[in-house]
């Protein structure tokens, strides 16, 4: 349940305005966001593990989990990349289609999230 909770908490968009003209790298976004990069990157380490341990049912509703927490990375990374202008994001779909696509990145995120859970609650009310 403690990887849910932090794989809900990488997922909240914690700023949304690009590093100021002033600072290079000194605004405390960035530090925030790096430090989600980082708490996703142990999510994903530790979900890996959980779900080569557990199989059947219960593997199949983690690596759905997973797969979730992996699009949430995809596009933490790229927010972040954006403040150093290296954002893939807007250069293949320009300006307007990076918002596009963030938030479809955060749609299908939910959404797996919400289907491994959903199987995982399936499971213990059928015992």
């Amino acid at each position: 349940m403690f990887t849910v909770f932090l794989g809900t908490l990488a997922m909240m968009d914690v700023s949304s305005t690009p590093v100021s003209e002033g600072s290079p790298l000194g605004t405390p976004e960035l530090l925030i966001e790096i430090l989600m990069l980082i708490f996703v990157g142990a999510i994903l380490f530790s979900l890996l593990q959980t779900v080569s341990t557990f199989g059947g049912q219960i593997g199949q509703a983690l690596k759905l989990m997973a797969l979730g927490i992996v699009f949430s990375s995809v596009e933490a990374i790229d927010r972040i990349l954006s403040y150093f202008n290296l954002d893939y994001a807007s250069a293949l779909f320009g300006p307007q289609g990076m918002n596009l696509f963030h938030d479809i990145h955060k749609l299908f995120s939910l959404a797996f999230l919400a289907w491994g859970l959903s199987r995982l609650s399936k499971i213990y009310s059928s015992k």
